[in-house]
Formats: structure tokens, C-alpha cells, sequence
């Protein structure tokens, strides 16, 4: 399982890299709103994965690897945000809750497909 885990996590992270060209290429972020939506999704997925290989690597629990994973990404992303003024003062609290529930959801999907397949 580390190896496929590995392996998907690669993959996903090539695909979010594939996918952020093409949408900063055509204005996707711009020309459909929810498609940032879409991203963090993914990232919550891609965060999950690292958080895995990291909790499966250190043998720390899943749970707590998983939280600090999203915790130190997700605000992390935003900050970065903030930071470099990529984000619309008047929307920006909106935007950064539905970012982080997204982040969120998306490790969510992770752990559950864990617990699943185990």
C-alpha cells in the first residue's frame, strides 16, 4: 500500500500542477468561480496523501498527522495569499472559509478512504 499510496500522491500532485498552468494560462480562476473551489478540494486530497506517507513513514497517528497537515498547508496557503495580495478585501473572509472547508473536506475523503479500505 505505500507504494501505490506514493505513487496516487505523485500523480494528483502532477495533475493539481497541470491544472494550475492551464487555469493561470486561460483565467480559469477568473472565468469560473467555483474552479478555485475545485482546487483546494484537490489540495485537501493532495494533503491527505502527504499527511499519510508522513504519519506511515514517522509512525505517528494517522489522525494527528492528518490535522497538523491540513492545519500547516491549508493556513499556510492562505497566508501566502494574503501575504503576496491574492485575494479581494471585501470577499476575502468568505473565500478563505470555503478554502479551508474545501482543504478540509478533501483530507476528509482521504482518511475515510483509508478507514475504508482497511
Amino acid at each position: 500500500m505505500r507504494l501505490r499510496l506514493l505513487i496516487s500522491t505523485l500523480v494528483l500532485a502532477g495533475v493539481i500542477a497541470l491544472l494550475q498552468d492551464i487555469a493561470l494560462a486561460e483565467y480559469l480562476y477568473w472565468k469560473w468561480w467555483w474552479f478555485d473551489i475545485l482546487m483546494h478540494f484537490l489540495g485537501g486530497v493532495l494533503v491527505g496523501g502527504i499527511g499519510l506517507i508522513i504519519s506511515d513513514v514517522l509512525n505517528t497517528p494517522k489522525k494527528i498527522t492528518l490535522l497538523l497537515s491540513l492545519l500547516a498547508i491549508g493556513i499556510g496557503w492562505e497566508v501566502f495569499e494574503y501575504v503576496f495580495g491574492l485575494y479581494d478585501g471585501a470577499w476575502d473572509l468568505v473565500d478563505t472559509s470555503i478554502d479551508l472547508i474545501m482543504d478540509t473536506l478533501g483530507v476528509l475523503v482521504v482518511y475515510s478512504g483509508v478507514k475504508l479500505w482497511k
